[in-house]
């Protein structure tokens, strides 16, 4: 029978059924991976925990700063203190235009993250994401929401977003977004589509 696998392990090996020796080693590695210790020599990979947190996130991430649009009830907010302590700061805004208005006056690079559960239904949601897409086109945005069957980490969504996220989000799934997101835009932005 498989074992049940949490955390780093599950992450790593979620698509492998393994035997008890072959996940007692699976533990043993995530452990070791999380303890920052390199598994091809053995010894202690020298990092600190930003340049772990920066490994996970990468950095086109880490040089950001978030901007979130999100009720305080909301899953996404378990991930705040993380990304505040590992990109240039999390700020929370009470609609997508305040959040494109305040990246505009700082001219720092950011990454938008919107709850769209916020919102009374999806319709309006649609209507607020594509007028500020039309007045933002360079802002990297991310849609989330308890109501998606799944991530997606494709263009598909390119007229009103560059990533989407199913919530709850796991942090390596929120990390992988936010690069998608990132990546997304820059060749939507290339390409000249946004439609």
């Amino acid at each position: 029978m498989p074992l049940r696998l949490s955390g780093l392990t599950q992450f790593l090996f979620a698509d492998r059924n393994l035997g008890p020796r072959e996940a007692d080693h699976a533990v043993s590695l995530a452990d070791r991976l999380a303890q920052g210790v390199d598994i091809r020599l053995g010894g202690a990979m020298g990092h600190r925990p930003r340049e772990a947190a920066a490994h996970i996130l990468g950095p086109s991430i880490v040089d950001r700063r978030i901007l979130l649009v999100a009720e305080p009830r909301s899953s996404i907010q378990t991930h705040l203190g993380w990304l505040d302590q590992n990109t240039r700061g999390v700020y929370a805004f009470g609609t997508p235009a305040q959040a494109v208005a305040a990246a505009a006056v700082s001219g720092d690079p950011t990454v938008l993250i919107v709850d769209i559960d916020m919102f009374v239904n999806v319709h309006v949601a649609l209507d607020v994401l594509s007028t500020q897409r039309q007045h933002a086109p360079n802002q990297v945005t991310v849609i989330a929401s308890e109501r998606f069957t799944m991530h997606d980490m494709s263009c598909e969504r390119a007229a009103i977003a560059d990533a989407s996220i199913r919530l709850p989000v796991s942090r390596p799934e929120l990390a992988l977004a936010l690069g998608a997101a990132v990546s997304n835009n820059g060749f939507i932005r290339g390409r000249g589509r946004l439609n």
